[in-house]
This record gives structure tokens, C-alpha cells and sequence, in this order.
């Protein structure tokens, strides 16, 4: 496969298994076009109502998901540019969809241990 055709096979099979995987209380929406994807983090999953800025949610998830052993960006700023926590993920573009269970696992598993800290 080349490259481009590769990242969005596998990146569609990905962002359906995190869909999947991340049914979590404080996921908002998985959300993504071929292997750059991005999970919204909420306080409140009906309402979209934000985790607390002070909560440093991005933050809790970034030292969590590196302590499960993947490395993604945390950011704030989904909402207003200020507020509003969110991680993105951006695997190389050779991933396959062994990896692309791998990514979900550790990803699950270290969002889940963030959320365990609210």
C-alpha cells in the first residue's frame, strides 16, 4: 500500500476502535480523518459541559497515556481557544492495524487512569 491509501484504511479502522474503545464518561466525541485524530475530554458527556480548567485534565491524561506507554499531545482550547481539554494523535503513517489496536489499548488504558484522578 502506499502511504496515502494506507493512513486512511488504517486511519478509519483507528478512529473505530477508539470510538469503540474510549466509550468512557469523559470522552465527548473521537473525532478524525485518516491517522490524525483527536478525543474531546468533558465533565459531563449530555451537556458537553467542560472539566474544570483548573482540573488540568490535558495534563492528568499526557503523564497518564506516557505512563502507558504512548506519547500524544494534550492541549487545552477546544472550546474557546482557552478552554476545553483534548489530546491528539498523530501515528506514523506506515501504523497498521496491529499497531492501531496496540495505540488503542495504551490510549484507553491511560484515559482511564487520568479519569480515575477527577
Amino acid at each position: 500500500l502506499g502511504l496515502v491509501q494506507n493512513a486512511a484504511e488504517v486511519g478509519a479502522y483507528l478512529l473505530e476502535q477508539l470510538q469503540t474503545q474510549l466509550d468512557l464518561p469523559v470522552v465527548g466525541e473521537v473525532r478524525g480523518l485518516g491517522l490524525f485524530l483527536g478525543v474531546e475530554f468533558v465533565a459531563d458527556r449530555q451537556t458537553k459541559a467542560i472539566i474544570p480548567p483548573e482540573q488540568m485534565f490535558f495534563k492528568r491524561v499526557q503523564n497518564a497515556c506516557l505512563e502507558a506507554g504512548v506519547t500524544v499531545m494534550a492541549a487545552r482550547g477546544t472550546v474557546d481557544s482557552r478552554m476545553g481539554d483534548h489530546l491528539l494523535i498523530a501515528p506514523p503513517l506506515i501504523m497498521n492495524r496491529a499497531d492501531a489496536d496496540e495505540l488503542t489499548h495504551r490510549l484507553a488504558t491511560g484515559i482511564r487512569a487520568a479519569a480515575a484522578t477527577l
